[in-house]
């Protein structure tokens, strides 16, 4: 079985005979609701209501409105007029309607103008051509919403593009691993609610190196903010590594204490191999669409690589120091 929306018409001022043309023509697939019997305020509202879920409603398809009544609130009632040009109205004027109100009538804005009496063809015809139009409108309704969201994905996936060039800039130019981690948080904090940049990177073995985004010059563990974060980047580590030796390095520019469910983990791999973790912790748990999950992805990879030649040299010999 099709189901199909059964679309409303409203009548104004048709008289019964006219009603009766407009329902038996319509069909089953329509509902005529008069609106006569409504005081001026209860009109106002309805017409109010409908005007501020305009886009959001297909109904109603039509307002049929007769002659008398047109010139009624014309002269009486402009407001309610002026309301009635949210909704498509056909004007039935009367039979014999002189020059001077045809012309009023083609001037004031109604979708379609009829000249009595009311007959089969005239409303197939308007039925007709509001379902042209309300399709019409529909459809530059879905392209706006559609251009919309491209310009929301293309400004998106801009802000992406210029937080990756920005990053890839900070790793190159950064000088060591330290200021390396503090400027890519830094960089991070302009487009994601990050709280705290951290890291762990044992490399090829020996000694494994903890960067805490603390503000510690000493690089000891006597502040509990650094100690959390150690030991929170250690219980994310394998087991071999956290049987070596730890070096603690703070980076700054961080705040809070770990807290596991806000913390996205990602290795830190060079050719496939696993030399590093790195922990970044936002102030709620964080949701990345593709074009963010791509960003990040490059994003360690890249930081991976500079950790690897900041921390080592081409040759694999001993760790450079951090340390001016």
């Amino acid at each position: 079985m099709v189901m199909t929306n059964i679309l409303t018409l409203w009548t104004f001022g048709l008289n019964a005979k006219e009603c009766e043309i407009l329902r038996k023509n319509a069909g089953a697939s329509y509902r005529c609701q008069s609106l006569d019997t409504m005081d001026s305020g209860r009109l106002a509202e309805l017409l109010d209501s409908f005007a501020a879920s305009r886009e959001e409603k297909d109904e109603p398809l039509l307002l049929w409105l007769g002659s008398a009544a047109w010139q009624h609130l014309a002269e009486s009632s402009p407001e309610l007029m002026r309301r009635m040009t949210y909704l498509p109205v056909v004007l039935l004027l009367e039979e014999k309607a002189d020059l001077q109100q045809l012309e009023n009538a083609l001037d004031a804005g109604f979708q379609q103008v009829l000249r009595a009496p009311l007959q089969n063809r005239h409303v197939h015809e308007a039925l007709s051509r509001a379902l042209e139009v309300r399709n019409l409108y529909q459809d530059m309704s879905r392209m706006s919403r559609e251009i919309l969201m491209t310009r929301e994905l293309l400004d998106r996936k801009s802000e992406v593009c210029s937080l990756m060039l920005r990053l890839f800039s900070a790793i190159s130019g950064a000088g060591d691993a330290q200021n390396m981690l503090r400027r890519c948080g830094d960089e991070l904090r302009q487009l994601l609610d990050l709280r705290g940049l951290h890291a762990l990177w044992w490399g090829k073995g020996g000694e494994a190196l903890a960067f805490v985004g603390q503000d510690d010059d000493s690089n000891r563990l006597d502040a509990a903010s650094s100690r959390a974060w150690y030991e929170f980047l250690l219980s994310g580590a394998p087991a071999e590594i956290r049987s070596m030796p730890v070096r603690l390095v703070c980076c700054g520019g961080s705040t809070g204490s770990p807290d596991a469910g806000k913390v996205l983990w990602l290795p830190l791999e060079v050719r496939g191999r696993r030399l590093g973790l790195l922990a970044l912790m936002f102030a709620r748990p964080l949701l990345v669409g593709r074009d963010m999950s791509l960003a990040l992805d490059a994003i360690r990879h890249f930081m991976a690589s500079a950790l690897n030649v900041y921390l080592h040299d081409v040759n694999d010999e001993q760790p450079v120091s951090l340390q001016a």
